[in-house]
């Protein structure tokens, strides 16, 4: 969410403030309790606050940032879209709220890469076995040739020996 967390995770409080300002009610407003951001209007939020605020002005990009953030969504009885996070609530974004959020984000991450690496090494394994499996196989062929070629070697040596028979009587 490019317009209320900057690269060190913490709250931009100009953007914040422009970004709940009355400026934007029609659009974007925290819900009556306070623990939800209210979508009033996608497209006049994309038209008036995105371009703006964000790198990207496709209001899909907004909603996917929200979910990465650990937000979740429902529709209220306006089928308007409202997020929640138990860390973001109006009047208490504070650092320590954010932090608790970055440290979330973080330790999925880490789960994510963890898991990742351990399918990564068990298709590994599994590529190794086939591998060993190919590689014997590939060895018992070969002794099997090698044993084929010494009979074959040893016919030849007869065959050489009964010629060299017959031209010598």
């Amino acid at each position: 969410m490019y317009l209320i967390f900057n690269s060190k995770w913490e709250i931009r409080k100009n953007s914040y403030k422009n970004f709940f300002s009355n400026q934007h009610e029609d659009c974007i407003q925290w819900s009556q309790d306070g623990n939800s951001i209210l979508i009033i209007s996608a497209e006049l939020f994309q038209e008036k606050v995105m371009p703006f605020n964000f790198n990207s002005t496709k209001i899909s990009a907004f909603y996917r940032q929200l979910s990465q953030y650990g937000f979740k969504v429902k529709q209220n009885e306006k089928k308007q879209k409202q997020f929640h996070h138990s860390n973001f609530q109006k009047g208490n974004m504070q650092y320590n709220n954010i932090l608790s959020i970055r440290e979330k984000l973080i330790a999925l991450e880490k789960r994510e890469k963890l898991q990742s690496h351990l399918d990564y090494r068990s298709s590994l394994s599994e590529e190794n076995k086939k591998l060993n499996n190919e590689l014997k196989l590939l060895q018992k062929q070969q002794l099997v040739i090698q044993a084929q070629l010494n009979i074959h070697t040893k016919i030849y040596l007869q065959i050489c020996k009964q010629i060299k028979g017959i031209y010598e009587v």
